[in-house]
């Protein structure tokens, strides 16, 4: 309010009154501050070259391969390498979304993460409900992934909350 207060102040003083008058048919600048643009918080700004451009460049080809992997291993349930694929690409997307700040979409990515990690050591045993869990957990962040394309912040909601309840 302040910076405000002096910059009303300093188009009002006598300094600013050396620019040539305008002509009586122009309109007069006002000595008003201009207002200024709320930006919604829900609106993302996609710069080219930026960080959240390249994460979500990187990430529909991550959840592209995810979904296959996961079409595959639903067949192939006893498959080590499968789960460690798709592991790694989860922890590809998770390590991408928390650099563009993008702290759901890399939560929810590090409960799959984890999951399939239990899954890899032998502490869970791989079944088609694992699948399904992380099927639905690859939807959620695909849609999230679109609402950002389209330049909306994704509402996570309980997504996270309903994933570990599922796995």
């Amino acid at each position: 309010l302040v910076s405000l207060s002096l910059l009303a102040d300093a188009l009002q003083s006598p300094a600013t009154a050396v620019a040539p008058a305008a002509s009586p048919a122009e309109p007069q600048p006002s000595a008003a501050i201009p207002p200024v643009a709320v930006r919604d918080p829900l609106l993302v700004k996609l710069e080219e070259g930026g960080i959240l451009g390249i994460f979500l460049e990187e990430a529909t080809e991550v959840l592209e391969r995810c979904d296959t992997l996961l079409n595959t291993w639903r067949d192939r349930l006893a498959d080590q390498k499968l789960v460690k694929n798709l592991q790694r690409e989860i922890h590809t997307f998770k390590g991408g979304a928390r650099m563009a700040g993008l702290d759901a979409l890399g939560d929810l990515s590090h409960a799959m993460e984890s999951l399939l990690e239990q899954i890899a050591a032998n502490r869970l045993q791989a079944t088609v409900a694992a699948v399904q869990a992380l099927e639905e957990g690859c939807d959620r962040l695909t849609l999230w992934v679109e609402q950002l394309h389209s330049g909306r912040m994704p509402e996570t909601g309980d997504a996270l909350a309903r994933f570990e309840q599922k796995a």
